[in-house]
């Protein structure tokens, strides 16, 4: 049986909530969690990780310096560098890790149409303060699709090269907008009818939940 998109959704925020609070032994848990949870599809997991790590690597490399040029403590405020907020900025990189490598868990592989009906089921409750969940949830379908396909677009551009920089940036453009207008439609055309995950599965959440709270208190 396999997850609703609910529950994973619901999941992951938990675990997103929780991971900016852990230490690291908390985080090496989840770590090795996460590789227990990826063993059925371990290659296409790490591939998927690996990709969205690379595309990040400068954000990485600033954390860690905004982290090792900042003083921990009072006594090494003379000090231009610091090992200790090095270590903390290493840390702190590792939970954001864990949340691109739970995301690829969990919400990634939701189709588009399952990832729109399961946020306009989590947002019903916005009908009562007048908003309207399913403009919400078409939003955020548009907004997956338009990634997915500008992931698309981007691998499949040649080697880019100075001179030829603004012809890509502007055939990049122009079929952007060309796809945004098709993209619309085709999602909502897309058949969205939330349906209500078992409650058994509701297990998942709740148990995440109290283990993250133990990690915390611990």
């Amino acid at each position: 049986m396999s997850l609703h998109p609910v529950i994973r959704i619901t999941t992951f925020l938990i675990l997103v909530a929780a991971l900016a609070r852990l230490d690291l032994p908390a985080l090496l848990f989840l770590l090795l969690l996460f590789f227990v949870f990826a063993v059925p599809r371990f290659s296409i997991y790490l591939m998927t990780v690996t990709r969205f790590a690379w595309r990040l690597k400068w954000f990485w490399l600033s954390i860690i310096l905004l982290y090792a040029l900042l003083p921990q403590s009072a006594v090494n405020e003379q000090a231009w560098f610091h090992i200790d907020g090095m270590w903390q900025g290493v840390i702190r990189c590792l939970g954001l890790l864990l949340i691109v490598m739970y995301f690829v868990l969990l919400v990634h592989p939701i189709p588009v149409d399952r990832l729109q009906a399961a946020w306009i089921w989590l947002m019903s409750p916005l009908r009562f303060i007048g908003l309207s969940p399913q403009k919400l949830g078409l939003r955020i379908g548009l907004t997956f699709y338009a990634v997915q396909q500008l992931q698309v677009q981007t691998s499949s551009l040649p080697a880019l090269r100075f001179r030829n920089l603004p012809d890509h940036l502007y055939q990049f453009v122009a079929h952007a907008i060309t796809q945004s207008a098709s993209a619309q439609m085709a999602i909502q055309q897309t058949p969205v009818q939330p349906e209500s995950p078992q409650w058994l599965q509701w297990s998942l959440p709740i148990l995440t939940m109290c283990a993250l709270t133990i990690l915390l208190w611990i």
